[in-house]
C-alpha cells in the first residue's frame, strides 16, 4: 500500500546565502538536506526519489522540510557540470510533490544586486563552495518559471522586510497545511 503524506512536505530551494537553512530549521519538523555529492553523480534521479520516499515516512510523524532538492540539481549542474541528471523528469518530481501535497518555497530575493552584495559578503564570513553567484541566480528564475507549469511555489525574500521572519514562518506553516489539505480533498 502506498504511504500518504500525513504531515505538510516541504521543498526549499534557492541560491546560496539566501536564507534556506535558517529557514527550515525554524520551520522546524524533520529536516533533511540534500547537497550535491560527486558520489551520487548518474545516481541524481534515485537519490531524488529516495529522499522524496524519506520526507513522506517521516511525515507520518511530523512536518517535513527538503533543504534543496531537484530544482538545485537543475540549476547547479547547468551551471557547474555539463548539465542536469535527466532534466526530462524534472516536472515528473515537482507533480510529485504537488500530487502529494507538498510545497514549494523558493528562496529568491527579488532585488538580484542586492543578493550579489550579500553573497560577495558572505564569502568573507563563512567558507562557501561557490564565488560567484550571477549566473546561478539567472538559472533559478528561469528553474522557477519552470515549476510554475506545475505548482506556485511561495516565494520567500530574504531581503523583503514587509514581514518579520516570524510572520513569514507562520504563513509558510499556514500555507502548507493549507496545500496538504487541499490535495487530500482532491484525492478524496
Amino acid at each position: 500500500m502506498k504511504m500518504k503524506v500525513k504531515h505538510p512536505i516541504i521543498v526549499i530551494e534557492g541560491p546560496d546565502g539566501t536564507g534556506k537553512t535558517t529557514l527550515a530549521k525554524a520551520l522546524g519538523g524533520h529536516y533533511i538536506h540534500c547537497g550535491y555529492d560527486k558520489s551520487l553523480a548518474g545516481n541524481m534521479v534515485d537519490f531524488h526519489e529516495h529522499v522524496f520516499a524519506a520526507a513522506v515516512h517521516l511525515s507520518q510523524y511530523s512536518s517535513v522540510v527538503i533543504d534543496r532538492w531537484r530544482m538545485s540539481e537543475v540549476v547547479y549542474g547547468s551551471v557547474y557540470r555539463s548539465g542536469p541528471e535527466s532534466p526530462e523528469l524534472t516536472k515528473k518530481f515537482y507533480q510529485m510533490v504537488d500530487d502529494s501535497g507538498g510545497m514549494f518555497v523558493n528562496c529568491m530575493p527579488a532585488d538580484k544586486d542586492q543578493y550579489l552584495d550579500h553573497f560577495t559578503g558572505l564569502l568573507k564570513t563563512r567558507p562557501e563552495m561557490f564565488e560567484s553567484m550571477n549566473e546561478v541566480y539567472d538559472e533559478y528564475e528561469r528553474a522557477i518559471k519552470d515549476l510554475e507549469t506545475v505548482c506556485v511555489p511561495v516565494i520567500y525574500d530574504l531581503f523583503n522586510k514587509t514581514q518579520s521572519f516570524e510572520d513569514k514562518c507562520y504563513r509558510i506553516k499556514s500555507l502548507s497545511q493549507a496545500q496538504l489539505s487541499s490535495a487530500q480533498l482532491r484525492k478524496s
